[in-house]
């Protein structure tokens, strides 16, 4: 049955589509160009051999699953633009479709993917071939008109070829290294957003494939990756079986609480070798270091040796650390220790090997083990923001009767979270409640409001809240109506990227009567997470003696690259947006003359 009747008839049928891994083991062998460290003569078939996580990643390509996006965080040379384009040949024949594949430049695209690799795949692919034009001038290294919809390559140098089209399947590879042309005269969306547009138009049915090795902890990549699942792949211990992913752990700076490693103890060393693996100088020895490298098991310490390693590579399972990502929404973490290619002792190597050392742990940490590298200003954690909890008050409860008592609110997607906060007299922020309701809605009700009421110490008098602030990022116009109804109580704000500038009224663009706070949010990140939660500077936040999981965690896991001067993107820092809002609340009531 040729191509073209087999896709008209198609049409007909129940979705019947194949496994993406099962597919391509009986149809796919994998021309030389594409891979010469492995296929020996012109092709060798597809095979998953000692890359028993593929499977896990390969599948998403499967439209059953109702997967929408996938991110591939990986070390160099390991199974990125390779996972692509077995996702894309399986799409080609099960979800035929108009499809983007973009790189870092359509010099890349070009020479090293397209004549080296997809071409060559198709070619050699009787399965993928007839799928093939009958005209050959529609067959280009850029465009290859195929059966049921073009694919096109492009590189984000060329920014006109990510906004002219729609696609289904929009594919992208090396995206830390995507160039991004923008500044606050003339901002301009990333590459990467540009690209995703052009699967707008298929909603539910689009695909989006994303793969790098990392660079900072505030590149739109790793957002990406940290809103996803973030799999991580667990190989077995040979000795005891304990379960546990490949790290490299040279210091006492790992995390304790790494799933797999909640038993090491602070002297823990994932990859040890020979003390005496040094030269007369002190230097080490590369030979030596190879022939005695071990891998020390975090549970019974058993020391791994490197001919166990390939073999605990065929057998691993996958544990999300992002359990509360859409089930639309899969990423996936890669370092070098998955590649069959590589050894404990290249790994090793690589990052004591005489170099220039900022230089070398920036690749090792990047190219090596699929981690971004920062040198941060500020890292915000769970222990530091427990540092801002009083032993004065308890939640509910007011320690003094505020110069000003405000409600703060974050709408969000499931649940929009609040807080009510008191400012001293000499600025400092005390939240004394917090939770979280089902719509923001909820804000105006009656219900909410009559719990609101506050009993300064010492007095026996009620007070209740003077204003509130609702970031108006979710769901504009319903937070624009909401403020409305309150009749002047609630203010809607938003964040903006200015450097500059604490804070600046102006109006709503659809409500010309409607105040709107916008702030710059750096600056508030800076005041809030840098000066009074980490240096704890004066007049600084506070928490209730009583604070919760919730509240805690929801200040914590912020962090300032020093380089780029720029604060991470966090997911689930409701409660800290409650308290940016609170701090411009603050910076709005100290321009009325006399506040302070």
């Amino acid at each position: 049955m040729s191509a073209r009747r087999e896709h008209f008839l198609r049409q007909f049928l129940i979705d019947q589509r194949p496994e993406v891994v099962d597919f391509l083991t009986k149809n796919i062998s994998i021309p030389r160009s594409m891979s010469p460290a492995r296929v020996h003569g012109s092709s060798s078939p597809f095979s998953l051999q000692h890359q028993g996580f593929a499977k896990h990643i390969l599948e998403c390509a499967n439209p059953s699953l109702g997967i929408t996006d996938v991110t591939t965080c990986s070390a160099t040379q390991v199974f990125k633009t390779f996972g692509l384009l077995m996702m894309l040949v399986y799409r080609m024949v099960h979800v035929p479709s108009p499809k983007l594949i973009v790189f870092p430049t359509k010099d890349t695209a070009q020479k090293a993917v397209s004549r080296k690799k997809l071409q060559p795949l198709i070619n050699g692919n009787p399965i993928l071939a007839e799928r093939k034009p009958a005209n050959k001038d529609h067959f280009t290294d850029m465009e290859m008109d195929m059966l049921g919809g073009a694919i096109r390559l492009t590189g984000t140098n060329s920014p006109a070829n990510l906004a002219s089209t729609s696609e289904q399947d929009i594919f992208q590879d090396e995206c830390c290294k995507f160039e991004h042309h923008s500044n606050e005269d003339s901002p301009e969306a990333h590459p990467m957003d540009l690209a995703d547009e052009r699967a707008k138009s298929f909603g539910a049915d689009a695909f989006r494939y994303k793969s790098s090795s990392p660079n900072i902890i505030t590149h739109p990549f790793w957002t990406r990756y940290e809103a996803g699942s973030q799999t991580h792949f667990l190989v077995s211990c040979p000795h005891c079986q304990h379960r546990f992913p490949f790290e490299d752990w040279p210091d006492k700076t790992h995390d304790d609480r790494h799933p797999g490693y909640e038993k090491v103890g602070p002297d823990y060393r994932s990859l040890v070798w020979s003390p005496e693996a040094k030269d007369s100088r002190g230097l080490w020895i590369e030979q030596k270091v190879r022939e005695s490298i071990r891998f020390i098991c975090p549970a019974c310490a058993f020391p791994i040796p490197e001919d166990c390693r390939l073999g605990m590579l065929d057998d691993v399972e996958k544990m999300d650390l992002n359990p509360g990502a859409s089930d639309r929404n899969r990423s996936f973490r890669l370092p070098s220790f998955y590649s069959p290619a590589l050894t404990f002792g290249d790994i090793a190597w690589n990052r004591i090997k005489p170099s220039d050392l900022f230089a070398n742990h920036q690749n090792h940490a990047n190219s090596w083990l699929a981690n971004c590298w920062s040198d941060l200003a500020y890292n915000v954690k769970e222990e530091t923001v427990k540092q801002c909890i009083s032993r004065d008050y308890g939640r509910g409860a007011l320690p003094f009767k505020p110069r000003l008592l405000m409600i703060t609110a974050d709408p969000g997607e499931r649940l929009t979270h609040w807080e009510v906060t008191a400012v001293d007299a000499n600025g400092g922020l005390f939240v004394i409640d917090w939770g979280t309701l089902l719509s923001s809605r909820e804000l105006i009700s009656a219900e909410f409001l009559r719990h609101r009421l506050y009993t300064v110490p010492g007095t026996g008098e009620k007070i209740v809240p003077q204003v509130g602030y609702i970031d108006s990022g979710y769901l504009t116009e319903t937070q624009y109506d909401i403020c409305q109804a309150s009749g002047g109580f609630y203010w809607p704000t938003k964040g903006s990227d200015a450097k500059h500038g604490a804070i600046n009224e102006t109006r709503a663009a659809s409500r010309p009567n409607l105040k709107l706070y916008t702030y710059s949010d750096t600056q508030a990140k800076d005041e809030l997470y840098g000066a009074r939660i980490s240096r704890h500077t004066t007049p600084g936040f506070h928490l209730p003696s009583d604070a919760d999981a919730d509240v805690i965690l929801g200040h914590a896991g912020q962090m300032k690259d020093k380089s780029t001067n720029l604060w991470k993107k966090v997911p689930a820092d409701h409660y800290g947006d409650c308290s940016k809002l609170a701090l411009m609340g603050l910076w709005i009531a100290r321009t009325v003359p006399g506040f302070m």
